[in-house]
């Protein structure tokens, strides 16, 4: 957990206190299921006559301290997918892909 991070490279007070006060509110059970996996949902994305499966992933950088990162977030699409990979890849290496900022 960031917060316990960041307790445990600053022994901040107030950082603690907060810390203390959220784990007094009640939350609920734990899942009785430890083998539970999330499920993932490809998003579908048709490009001429191939249809390719992706799924994103979001990483989000910064702490509370950090500013200038409080907004910065990356999302980077994977292939769901042998064949979307297998297009992807030859795509790139034909020189059809550029990066998109």
């Amino acid at each position: 957990m960031r917060l316990d991070r960041d307790i445990s490279s600053t022994a901040d007070q107030a950082l603690i206190k907060l810390r203390n006060e959220l784990l007094s509110y009640p939350s609920p059970p734990a899942d009785p299921r430890p083998d539970t996996r999330a499920v993932l949902v490809p998003m579908k994305l048709r490009v001429q006559d191939v249809t390719l499966s992706l799924f994103s992933t979001t990483t989000i950088f910064g702490t509370p301290r950090d500013i200038t990162l409080a907004e910065l977030a990356i999302e980077s699409f994977y292939p769901a997918d042998q064949e979307s990979a297998r297009y992807l890849t030859d795509r790139s290496a034909a020189g059809h892909l550029q990066e998109r900022v």
